[in-house]
């Protein structure tokens, strides 16, 4: 006999909705701000891929450019980079896109840096210079895309740091979105086309 959403446990209740991720974090108070279905079906019980494309960046890509994406969603996320990660305007509506494709993929993220001090940039080029392999090749304080200020002296990085469960095809997406890409040297690191300090 199959049970009423009530009888189910926290768990089945919800493998049965159709976004998982945003309705657990809305339990805990964070708003993804992500679109409501994604790329992935969820069934009564357990998650389901459904209409997977063969090629799933293809299909994040195409999902940006093609399906119409609403703009609040968009928008929530472009706030946020700019407000919590200090990314600059004119960088934060890519950076946004790039995340919610990513998502789309089915990659894990975690966004780890997005505006640096010099002071800041400085301690991250002291423990690279000390062997820190967690530190990915940073440039001198003052010359890296992370350390950009509006005219005003405000955080307005044009780079964001994301480390991804798929550099590579975490870069694909970005190149096809305009987002320079670090390459394998250096996988977190994304950047607005073009920007200079």
């Amino acid at each position: 006999m199959a049970r009423s959403f009530s009888q189910m446990t926290l768990t089945e209740q919800i493998f049965a909705l159709k976004d998982p991720l945003s309705y657990l974090f809305s339990i805990v108070g964070i708003n993804t701000g992500l679109p409501a279905g994604n790329i992935l079906s969820f069934g009564s019980k357990h998650p389901t891929l459904a209409a997977i494309a063969d090629d799933p960046i293809s299909a994040a890509v195409k999902w940006i450019f093609n399906k119409p994406v609403s703009n609040s969603y968009i928008s929530t996320w472009t706030k946020y980079l700019e407000n919590t990660w200090g990314i600059d305007s004119s960088f934060s509506e890519k950076a946004a896109q790039l995340i919610l494709a990513i998502n789309q993929a089915r990659m894990q993220f975690t966004i780890t840096s997005g505006y640096r001090s010099p002071e800041l940039q400085k301690v991250l080029v002291d423990r690279f210079k000390a062997g820190d392999k967690t530190v990915y090749t940073p440039l001198a304080p003052g010359k890296s895309l992370h350390n950009h200020q509006s005219w005003l002296g405000n955080p307005a990085s044009l780079a964001i740091d994301i480390s991804t469960s798929n550099p590579a095809a975490a870069g694909q997406l970005a190149r096809s979105l305009g987002i320079v890409w670090g390459g394998m040297s250096d996988p977190v690191h994304f950047a607005i086309r073009g920007g200079t300090l």
